[in-house]
């Protein structure tokens, strides 16, 4: 699978190439001499600056390549694992190009973003790293579809096991069934809220409460208090049956739950990454045409 070897794609050739490279823009940078001293203006500037540009032109069409399943320019696997090499050698050649001066300018704009955009693509790569074993894990080898599958049977079961309960209670254990909220396949940036709800009687002896069931806390809860002020018997086995298919019922969509954020946590970086990436692009440009119409 792509997140399990494309560190090592092609016996590391990426590594390889992007060491090298990167190895000798050092040498050249300890090796360069220039009266004003090192700085972006000096022919290894213009050098590096012009190996920078071209890798970070290259290093935006991988997005490209991606989408590109017809084509014939090598394997997505490989033009991952070069961007993320490359994208190492990128951070260096440019802090060498711009031999560390940082100002109020557009050119330290286009650092910064190249940085944002590069640190950003780690935390990627150590989430491709961390999170596929930790969501196999999570699922057990069950589908999202096996899941689902579980819940609607515990459903159906438990409004079967309510039916031959008090009124008040078919209620909330029907309410807390159908106004469960399993958060969407995908919610990004920030966490979403378990919204589920639950329909109880009123304190006061009068009508029904529509209250908060995150997690199934409620339903449990009152389930419980059922269950220990009940008078034994049939009534109590059902309830004891309800609490614990209620209990099971929590554990399964704790189990979406966790698969949809350790999903969504897959994607989120690239809200970062990619919008950034085409703001460093405009930013380059304007770097470039700045360079060669004023300097």
């Amino acid at each position: 699978m792509m997140y399990q070897s494309f560190l090592v794609f092609g016996k590391a050739r990426y590594l390889l190439q992007a060491a090298s490279v990167t190895a000798i823009a050092v040498l050249l940078f300890v090796l360069h001499e220039s009266p004003e001293g090192p700085n972006g203006g000096t022919w290894y500037g213009y050098t590096m600056g012009t190996i920078g540009a071209l890798l970070i032109v290259w290093l935006a069409l991988f997005g490209v390549r991606k989408r590109s399943y017809a084509s014939g320019m090598g394997s997505v696997q490989g033009w991952l694992s070069g961007h993320v090499y490359f994208g190492v050698a990128l951070l260096i050649v440019a802090t060498l190009h711009s031999a560390g001066e940082i100002g109020w300018n557009v050119h330290s704009l286009s650092y910064v973003l190249m940085c944002i955009v590069i640190f950003s693509g780690f935390y990627g790569v150590y989430l491709y790293q961390v999170l596929p074993q930790k969501i196999a894990g999570n699922l057990a080898g069950r589908g999202r579809d096996e899941i689902y599958g579980k819940i609607a049977e515990l459903d159906r079961r438990g409004q079967r096991l309510a039916a031959g309960t008090l009124p008040d209670v078919q209620i909330a254990v029907t309410s807390a069934i159908e106004r469960t909220a399993v958060l969407p396949d995908t919610y990004q940036l920030v966490p979403g809220q378990d919204s589920s709800r639950v329909l109880l009687p009123a304190t006061d002896g009068s009508g029904s409460r529509l209250t908060s069931n995150s997690n199934q806390e409620t339903i449990l809860t009152y389930l419980a208090d059922q269950m220990s002020g009940s008078h034994g018997g049939e009534e109590t086995v059902v309830l004891r049956d309800l609490v614990d298919l209620f209990t099971e019922r929590r554990r399964l969509l704790n189990v979406l739950r966790n698969d949809n954020r350790m999903q969504a946590r897959l994607k989120d970086w690239l809200y970062i990454h990619l919008p950034i990436t085409f703001v460093l692009l405009v930013a380059l440009t304007v770097h470039v045409i700045t360079v060669f119409l004023y300097w």
